[in-house]
């Protein structure tokens, strides 16, 4: 693995008068269940930004002069794996160390693969799922971030964007098989894969919630893209959002009472909407709030 010290990073503090147009894309949660971290592109290259979803203040946290995306908290809240993408199109996943302060100290290459995208910490801190370049399409890899060992999950058909069951023993990831999309579940000790969502697809990048159950998605079922909510016991399944923009990648805060997810606004701008799941208010983050 090899470190990249990052010196006199700076923060920047987009305010109304000041901020550029741009997208907040990817949000997830800090374990805290008050701040994300989003993908975002308000200072022009696209980078690493934190929200406070209190506050309102969303400022620039990491970025290179590569592709920085899809953050992902570790549990200590202390760690943010992401992926790098650079101009050669290689994909590499990195994780970034936090000060107290909320800056970043330093980041770490943590892969060697071609394509390397869409990092996923398990529950315990100690594995990185994530999507790796494969024959056919993408495969879901894991990496024991302590051997430096990778497990490789192959298939003849393209699997992403994986997240961990709650308590670590299965990751979940759609999938393309039979010209359809949907959500699976794969356990770790036997590498089995069990379709998890119903209805028509395509049925994409799904979350549990802490509880076990409850299934977040996105889903094209209706025409437009939407987020979902799929109850695991009954299977039904209600719709939350309902708009002629794009509504994806959904994330449940670690309480279960709000979601997280981007909405695409026009073809300009994408923003993070926090979606309270008790009041019913929605919260718009954008670059140019």
């Amino acid at each position: 693995m090899r470190k990249i010290p990052i010196a006199g990073l700076g923060v920047l503090l987009l305010s109304a008068a000041h901020a550029a147009t741009g997208d907040l894309k990817h949000p997830d949660w800090h374990p805290d269940g008050h701040l994300l971290v989003s993908e975002g592109s308000c200072a022009g290259n696209i980078g690493l930004y934190l929200i406070d979803t209190g506050t309102g203040d969303i400022r620039l946290l990491f970025d290179s002069e590569h592709v920085d995306g899809y953050p992902r908290w570790f549990p200590d809240g202390k760690r943010i794996a992401f992926h790098q993408i650079n101009d050669t199109g290689v994909s590499r996943l990195h994780v970034a160390e936090l000060s107290e302060a909320g800056t970043v100290l330093e980041t770490t290459n943590v892969t060697v693969g071609g394509f390397d995208i869409e990092p996923a910490p398990s529950p315990d801190g100690a594995t990185l799922a994530y999507s790796t370049s494969g024959q056919g399409g993408q495969d879901i890899a894991l990496l024991d971030l302590k051997t430096g060992e990778v497990t490789v999950w192959e298939t003849d058909y393209p699997e992403n964007f994986p997240s961990w069951r709650p308590n670590g023993t299965a990751v979940l990831f759609h999938a393309r098989q039979s010209g359809d999309v949907q959500i699976y579940e794969r356990t770790l000790q036997s590498s089995q894969a069990t379709r998890v969502s119903i209805g028509p697809g395509p049925n994409i990048v799904g979350h549990m919630s802490a509880d076990t159950t409850q299934l977040f998605f996105s889903s094209e079922r209706d025409g437009d893209r939407e987020i979902y909510v799929q109850q695991l016991d009954n299977g039904v399944v209600t719709r939350l959002t309902n708009r002629s923009g794009r509504d994806g990648y959904p994330k449940i805060s670690p309480d279960g009472t709000q979601l997280a997810y981007h909405s695409k606004i026009d073809e300009e701008q994408t923003v993070v909407t926090v979606f309270n799941l008790e009041s019913g208010e929605r919260k718009r983050f954008a670059c140019n709030d």
